[in-house]
C-alpha cells in the first residue's frame, strides 16, 4: 500500500521507488531490486532487531547493456545541509563501486514545508569530513541534481 508522503514519508519514498523500478523493468532500461540487510532478532516480546553484518546500499541494480547502479536512499527533513555519520560504511562501499565503474549515489528526498524534493548526490560530488569523531557525509541541500517523478536513473547516468 502506497503511503502518503504527510503520514509516512519513508514508506511512501519506497513505494514510488519500487513502483519506478518497476516502470524500468518493463521498459527493459534496467533491473533494480531492493536489499535487506541481515538481521538477528531478539527480546521475546519487546523484539528488537540489529544488523548483524554491514550490508549493501538500499538498492541495486544492472542496466540494460550492463553496467551496474547502485543507490543508497534517505528521506530528511529539509535544511540547507545534512550530515550523516552513521552509515560511512556504506559510503565507502558506494566509491568503491563507482570506481569500478558503476553507477553510485545517494537519492535524498527531502521534505520540505509541504513539499517533496528529491536529490541526486552522485559519489564523485559528496563532501567527506572528518572531525575527532570519524568520517561523515555532508549533504547540501541545494547541491543535489533534482530528480523529476522518481526517474532518479536519468540523473544518475546523464551526471555520473
Amino acid at each position: 500500500m502506497l503511503r502518503s508522503w504527510r503520514t509516512d514519508p519513508g514508506s511512501y519514498f519506497e513505494g514510488c521507488l519500487e513502483a519506478q523500478h518497476e516502470l524500468y523493468r518493463l521498459t527493459h532500461r534496467a533491473l533494480v531490486r531492493k536489499t535487506y540487510p541481515m538481521v538477528k532478532f531478539s527480546g521475546g516480546h519487546n523484539v528488537q532487531a540489529r544488523a548483524i553484518q554491514e550490508g549493501l546500499p538500499d538498492y541495486v541494480g544492472v542496466l540494460f547493456g550492463g553496467r551496474a547502479v547502485l543507490m543508497e536512499a534517505k528521506t530528511w527533513k529539509a535544511r540547507d545541509c545534512h550530515t550523516q555519520r552513521e552509515r560511512m560504511h556504506q559510503a565507502i562501499q558506494l566509491q568503491q563501486w563507482a570506481q569500478m565503474g558503476a553507477a553510485a549515489g545517494y537519492l535524498v528526498g527531502w521534505r520540505w514545508h509541504d513539499q517533496f524534493d528529491i536529490r541526486w548526490y552522485p559519489m564523485s560530488g559528496l563532501d567527506i569530513r572528518s572531525d575527532q569523531h570519524g568520517e561523515y557525509l555532508v549533504f547540501l541541500r541545494n547541491e543535489g541534481v533534482p530528480v523529476q517523478s522518481f526517474d532518479w536513473l536519468a540523473v544518475a547516468m546523464e551526471r555520473d
